[in-house]
């Protein structure tokens, strides 16, 4: 399994029925805690993409990444 990069398009122009209406359902994040939260991310690299490069191994306590995704996101999100 090889991860994909998906891509939204975003207009600023919230349509009808976007998350910017369903405000029950989103937060506020300041520029400042979008800086902080991007800065714990890791960014693949193009072979870890296309899966010509290895990947580190899963968290401790699970044999796979797709059982710690399992684990971590119910199956609807993949």
């Amino acid at each position: 399994m090889t991860a994909a990069p998906q891509l939204v398009e975003l207009d600023g122009d919230p349509s009808p029925g976007s998350l910017a209406e369903a405000s029950h359902v989103t937060w506020h994040i300041s520029d400042e805690e979008l800086v902080e939260w991007a800065a714990t991310m890791d960014i693949p690299t193009a072979g870890e993409l296309d899966g010509s490069e290895p990947i580190d191994d899963p968290p401790a306590g699970f044999s796979t990444w797709d059982e710690w995704r399992g684990h971590r996101w119910p199956p609807s999100v993949f």
